[in-house]
């Protein structure tokens, strides 16, 4: 084998370290759009006051999990629509999918994207459903249908296009889709408590029940940054969970266990990848509110907002850029409705 000279192998390592410094000016490039733009969608979402109506209602926010600043991102779409909740975020940081319902008829649930068109708040009416999801390449929605929503419609999970137009039956169970960040497949969850998991595969309708051998899931669970690992609580705590091989899950690491350093119940706990922070729904006797904190870090958890407790606090998603929170809670409102198309 020919040794390679000294000249060839200094230009080889310039080579090599031109194109990591490539490599990383490009990654953080991309991270600083994918910030910007879910920033502006974020400040899209501000709207004057209202100068009527101070019920309280069931709206989706979201809490910048650097300065605790709370914005409305919906309220009522569409007159009587006052119940709104299942939020998600795009991939791409351009859209929010949420859910609407008058008073708690879920069959008459529809399904909303929350976006911008020349810089200006859009709101657009995707038709029956609950529970929206997107898939990571931004092109398809799975959500839950209910009985009696559509005439003559199997309930269950559904995939339509991202514009709303070609849906199409997918399995036929009754949960709230969460759909993979490697795009194959959709963690579907039980409204009982303690909840069912159910594994689907999007191409084959494939169903798995996801075991945990002698646990049982408390709360809604999410995806922890790849398509292999969900973040969920069990007994012991927040945990991430290896999910690759669904009836044979198991523990990978515990995030936060119970009472250390509080009696917090949690729920709802999501967990962004590459901050390592968690974010959940913790639960004393003086109610309920977000908390967050640095896994492995050896702090107790803090609160978000320093005041205030909910009745109604559910449905966290983080922002593709780890930034900010989704969630749905009842409390006064804070923005004039969101009307589609405006």
């Amino acid at each position: 084998m020919k040794s390679i000279s000294r000249p060839a192998l200094t230009m080889l390592t310039q080579a090599l370290v031109l194109l990591a410094v490539t490599t990383a000016a490009d990654s953080l490039a991309a991270d600083l759009d994918l910030s910007q733009r879910v920033r502006q969608l974020v400040e899209a979402s501000k709207t004057p006051p209202p100068d009527h109506d101070d019920n309280a209602r069931l709206g989706v926010y979201t809490i910048d999990v650097i300065n605790s600043e709370v914005k409305s991102i919906a309220q009522e779409p569409l007159p009587g629509f006052r119940h709104c909740g299942s939020p998600s975020w795009s991939d791409d940081g351009r859209r929010i999918l949420f859910d609407a319902t008058p008073g708690t008829t879920w069959s008459k649930t529809h399904l909303f994207a929350f976006g911008t068109s020349g810089g200006i708040r859009k709101v657009t009416d995707l038709g029956p459903g609950n529970c929206p999801t997107l898939s990571p390449d931004g092109k398809h929605i799975a959500f839950l249908l209910n009985g009696g929503a559509v005439p003559d419609a199997k309930p269950g999970i559904w995939i339509m296009n991202a514009d709303g137009s070609d849906r199409r039956h997918l399995w036929q169970s009754y949960g709230i889709p969460k759909w993979s960040p490697d795009g194959g497949r959709l963690l579907v969850v039980s409204f009982s408590n303690p909840v069912l998991l159910t594994m689907v595969d999007v191409k084959t309708a494939q169903a798995t029940s996801i075991k945990l051998a002698g646990q049982k899931f408390h709360s809604a669970p999410s995806w922890a940054g790849d398509g292999r690992t969900i973040v969920a609580v069990i007994e012991a705590g927040i945990v991430l969970i290896d999910v690759t091989t669904a009836e044979r899950s198991r523990v990978t690491r515990i995030l936060w266990r119970k009472g250390d350093g509080s009696d917090l119940t949690p729920t709802h706990p999501v967990y962004d990848k590459k901050s390592n922070r968690c974010v959940f729904v913790g639960r004393d006797n003086k109610g309920k509110a977000l908390y967050e904190f640095q896994a492995d870090a050896g702090k107790t958890p803090k609160r978000l907002e320093p005041d205030g407790g909910d009745s109604r606090l559910a449905s966290l998603a983080f922002s593709p850029d780890g930034r900010f929170v989704l969630f749905c809670s009842e409390r006064l409102i804070l923005s004039t409705a969101d009307k589609p198309g405006g």
